[in-house]
């Protein structure tokens, strides 16, 4: 079995997104991400934290910006000004948003050039038409790190279990782009005799947020599996993925911690450090 481990390729992006964070500065720049939040839990001030730190060793500039109230027209007004905003580079948005506010009227608002996690209609609607602009960073850093260590999805059967607007869909469309012709077949809370559909799998994909919900009896030796989940058990971070029975049936698997969520926040940063080149250049 290979251990697809983030960390050589995460060594890789940090390296090289701090050499074009210098040329930036060289050229009076420095990247800036704002993240939008409202009144956030103790779990998402853990999240904004992890995300600062990121941003702070690489030279990303990044704020924390807490609409005045809790409603659709402050998160409007905020997002508006954030558009307008020359310094701002990139903004996210720290989700589920508070109860009243339509989180489409805000993905609509904020300019596909700032949405650096890929979630606005016009980003996602890109993915069709095979053009990863600003691809949902999760779908991009799974199949990013695949592909680092050589995981070729040309012809093979990829099963994903989720329909999520961040993982799943996406990256059904980029599984389906011409240069990676995988035949996709997307599984759900619905789908019936899930162990059945996994089994004929050369990769599968599980980003289902439940964890250990794929046994033994639901991988195909030689299988490669890519684990997106991170859920808290008992105050460790296990995936979606019981990792301890499959292991020795799998080809190759993600690690949890140590996969795809490494990469994720890379990719994040990645896009804001895009973003500003694009502005430099214009």
């Amino acid at each position: 079995m290979k251990l697809l481990e983030a960390r050589p390729l995460a060594q890789e992006m940090e390296s090289t997104l701090k050499e074009r964070v210098a040329q930036l500065a060289e050229l009076g720049r420095r990247p800036k991400l704002v993240a939008v939040a409202s009144k956030p839990d103790e779990a998402s001030q853990a999240y904004l934290s992890s995300q600062a730190k990121v941003a702070q060793r690489l030279g990303i500039e990044y704020k924390v910006v807490e609409p005045s109230h809790a409603d659709e027209r402050a998160y409007l007004g905020i997002i508006r000004e954030l558009n307008e905003d020359t310094s701002v580079n990139g903004v996210i948005l720290l989700t589920p948003l508070p109860s009243g506010v339509n989180e489409m009227n805000v993905l609509v608002a904020l300019s596909p050039q700032k949405d650096v996690e890929g979630i606005t209609p016009h980003n996602l609607g890109s993915l069709f038409y095979e053009r990863e602009i600003m691809a949902p960073c999760t779908a991009e850093a799974t199949l990013r790190l695949a592909e680092y260590y050589g995981v070729d999805f040309s012809g093979k059967n990829v099963v994903i279990i989720g329909r999520s607007v961040v993982v799943g869909k996406p990256l059904a469309l980029m599984l389906l782009k011409r240069s990676r012709s995988a035949t996709v077949t997307v599984c759900h809370t619905k789908t019936r005799d899930l162990t059945s559909i996994t089994k004929k799998a050369d990769i599968l994909i599980v980003a289902a947020g439940r964890p250990k919900l794929i046994g033994r009896e639901h991988v195909p030796k030689g299988c490669v599996v890519l684990d997106v989940g991170i859920n808290s058990v008992d105050g460790k971070l296990v995936g979606d993925v019981d990792f301890e029975a499959v292991k020795d049936v799998v080809s190759a698997i993600t690690p949890v911690p140590g996969g795809v969520g490494r990469i994720t926040t890379l990719v994040l940063m990645e896009h804001v450090v895009k973003t500003t080149e694009t502005v430099v250049s214009v």
